[in-house]
């Protein structure tokens, strides 16, 4: 009973919360408002922390809510549950917290929080979605919801953004409302657990059904060549959502492809029929179209965002490779990527507020001005890079073994080029930081507010402590990639 509660209200408090915050949030909010919006995240963040031991001790959390019909909402949280959960809710939890004082200020506040507010909702309900039909349903609100988000300065290019981005989700939605309404007429189910059982006993549902579901998921996550909606929407969207979009919101595909993999098809059908094949191919495109893009981008927040895509490439490497240590480490980079990432975005949003501009060109001494956002920057970049002991190192390290393990060393080669490529394009903007030879060398500290330096500086140190110790996120991603190719 006591799982069940923590389960639900991480999902349902955001939604009660937000309609009162859309009719009493003004320009000038009360500091009682600003406490109001954070209580739900912070209640979801605690709730997942107490529910880190139960999983650790290899129990599981289900439940089911049967008021729509015989497959109704159904809750199901495991080890790759709970570490999608903590990311989600750790992230929301630190980007609100920035909004405070970057939105502070700017027009239709109480849309923008009670929007996030539902996103949150519709993010963490895929991760702990205990069928195919509440997958569908909080995939919906974690799609369309953030249209509003995306579209919030209204200005022309940005509704031409937007609106790309909601066609291609729209796009994907029907896909997968195919795929879901013909597993149901093919199995008489929509339960992941059964679907499992039926992929066991070797009945296969048609090629269709996968390929939808490919391009339902592939899309909200990014992938090539279904990326094209991404290096526009990022860019114009505010600092802190774009942080959430890149952390959390493209994972929600991914994860829909863990689900997929492992829990709708059989993995070991899916190498046979040589889909994993096909999906190592656009792994491996994806990552080095991403990188490669990135490389004369000069908007830091549009690079952010092709480098976003290179790094789905590698998650999809190691779920396709199916075996252990790539799956771990495809896994574990849920972890690592949102959280250097996630630091990088709300960087780029301080030097925006701060410098008025994002071109890297004009970065130069800005380390001497903004000292922990540089140096956050640039922890956060080395471990996009995969620079040891960050905790973008440990993923990279598992996925290398990983293509080693599948006797595939060329995507090996891909990943190593991609992170010399990571380095190209990350490196100077640091060096010009802090050892331009145009700076005097002189600190003239201008920092953003508080709030904001202390979201930055604590997504730094996720990063710092996801390489050095051996964090029950590790523990949960070793224990979920065994469970996966069970």
């Amino acid at each position: 009973m006591q799982t069940i509660f923590l389960s639900t209200s991480i999902i349902v408090l955001p939604l009660i919360i937000a309609p009162i915050v859309y009719f009493s949030y003004q320009k000038k909010s009360s500091f009682l408002l600003k406490i109001l919006i954070l209580c739900p995240l912070a209640i979801a963040f605690l709730n997942v922390l107490i529910l880190f031991p139960i999983i650790l001790r290899h129990k599981l959390v289900a439940f089911r809510f049967d008021f729509i019909f015989p497959h109704g909402i159904s809750i199901y949280i495991n080890e790759l549950s709970l570490i999608m959960g903590f990311i989600t809710t750790t992230l929301w939890l630190l980007v609100t917290f920035y909004s405070f004082d970057y939105m502070a200020g700017k027009n239709n506040l109480n849309r923008y929080y009670s929007f996030l507010l539902v996103s949150f909702t519709g993010c963490v309900g895929v991760a702990f979605a205990g069928n195919l039909l509440t997958q569908f349903l909080f995939f919906e609100i974690a799609s369309l919801v953030p249209y509003i988000l995306i579209i919030h300065d209204g200005k022309p290019h940005t509704i031409t953004a937007a609106n790309k981005y909601l066609y291609m989700c729209l796009m994907a939605s029907l896909a997968l409302f195919f795929s879901v309404v013909y597993t149901y007429f093919l199995t008489d189910t929509l339960e992941f657990a059964e679907l499992k059982n039926l992929a066991k006993q070797g009945i296969v549902l048609p090629t269709s059904i996968f390929v939808s579901f490919i391009l339902g998921y592939a899309t909200k996550a990014g992938l090539f060549p279904l990326h094209i909606w991404l290096p526009d929407a990022y860019p114009v969207a505010p600092s802190p959502f774009g942080s959430l979009s890149s952390g959390i919101m493209i994972k929600v595909g991914i994860f829909g492809i863990f689900k997929l993999f492992f829990e709708i098809y059989d993995f070991n059908l899916i190498n046979q029929l040589g889909w994993g094949t096909v999906l190592q191919v656009i792994a491996g495109i994806t990552i080095l179209l991403g990188s490669a893009m990135a490389l004369n981008e000069k908007n830091l927040k549009k690079l952010l965002a092709y480098s976003s895509i290179s790094q789905m490439g590698y998650i999809l490497l190691g779920t396709s490779l199916l075996n252990n240590r790539a799956l771990l480490g495809a896994v574990f980079h849920l972890f690592s990527h949102s959280f250097a990432k996630g630091t990088l975005f709300l960087c780029a949003g301080a030097i925006k507020q701060k410098t008025g501009n994002l071109n890297i060109d004009n970065m130069k001494g800005l380390g001497y001005k903004m000292p922990i956002t540089m140096a956050c920057f640039t922890i956060s970049a080395l471990s996009m890079i995969g620079i040891p002991p960050l905790s973008g190192f440990v993923s990279k390290w598992y996925l290398g073994l990983g293509c080693l393990d599948a006797s595939m060393p060329l995507y090996l080669i891909i990943l190593l080029v991609s992170s010399l490529m990571n380095a190209i394009y990350f490196l100077p903007i640091t060096i010009n930081a802090f050892f331009t030879s145009e700076t005097q060398k002189k600190f003239t500290i201008n920092e953003v507010p508080f709030k904001m330096l202390f979201s930055i500086v604590s997504l730094t140190f996720g990063t710092i402590l996801g390489g050095v110790f051996r964090t029950p996120i590790l523990i949960l991603a070793k224990t979920a990639a065994k469970k996966l190719l069970i």
